[in-house]
């Protein structure tokens, strides 16, 4: 399953302030699975995508309204999840730009590279971007 969060709406807020608020929660979310067990005492993984920019979002729906959003950077935060690594946080470079000038916290971030050596990673639409780990 996937949960996507948004960080700058419906209250309006710089681009840095919504990227760090999404960091970290993403953070938060990490260290809780890090920690729980299931009855069996398997282990629980996640892994997690941030993507910044504009968005659409509305409710769609009469008999179960749900609030929606689109657009591209949707699209592009559930490519950085699915190409993400277990228990890890993948940015790209404009989120990792917006992060290094979060007002009221400061991230360990590094630039993600492939075994191939090459930064980053292929997403379907975009071809090669370079990403990076939040930890």
């Amino acid at each position: 399953d996937a949960y996507m969060v948004l960080g700058g709406a419906p209250n309006v807020c710089s681009g840095a302030e919504g990227a760090e608020k999404v960091a970290r929660f993403a953070l938060a979310a990490l260290d809780a699975v890090r920690n729980f067990r299931k009855e069996d005492g398997t282990t629980v993984y996640i892994r997690c995508g941030i993507a910044s920019g504009p968005v659409v979002a509305g409710v769609v729906g009469r008999a179960m309204p749900r609030y929606c959003l689109f657009g591209d950077t949707v699209n592009f935060a559930s490519r950085m999840e699915s190409t993400s690594s277990r228990m890890q946080i993948q940015i790209p470079e404009l989120t990792y730009f917006l992060l290094r000038n979060a007002p009221n916290h400061r991230f360990k971030m590094n630039m993600r590279k492939g075994a191939d050596g090459l930064a980053g990673v292929q997403v379907k639409g975009k071809g090669r971007v370079a990403t990076y780990w939040i930890h």
